[in-house]
């Protein structure tokens, strides 16, 4: 079940990056549109101002995607190599994913701050 719920999430962002890429392709297609007809809309200067925030919108989602992927690729690890362990009984030694796990996953509010 842990792992639907991260699946689930990661998914959602996915999908949250995807669909600001594709209302920022619109929009970029729209102002192409105006500068090929030479036209000179009253809207022009908020479709380009929308168009920008869009594209800001675009990279600090793919931010929050990429540092929630990055603190939780160590505990994931860790966690299906522990399953492997418990049904192999095999001892428990402090390993190099385990200080990844520990020093990095407690930076994911570090991140956060730092995208914001």
């Amino acid at each position: 079940t842990t792992l639907c719920l991260i699946g689930a999430i990661i998914l959602s962002l996915v999908l949250v990056a995807v669909r600001v890429f594709l209302v920022e392709r619109e929009l970029e297609m729209t102002i192409n549109i105006f500068h090929l007809r030479n036209c000179d809309h009253e809207n022009f200067p908020s479709i380009t101002n929308s168009q920008q925030t869009t594209r800001v919108v675009l990279i600090q989602a793919s931010a929050y995607i990429t540092a929630f992927i990055l603190t939780l690729t160590f505990p994931l690890i860790r966690w299906f190599r522990d399953l492997r362990r418990l049904d192999c009984a095999i001892d428990y030694e402090i390993d190099l994913i385990d200080v990844l796990c520990i020093t990095i996953l407690p930076l994911q509010g570090f991140f956060n701050f730092f995208i914001f």
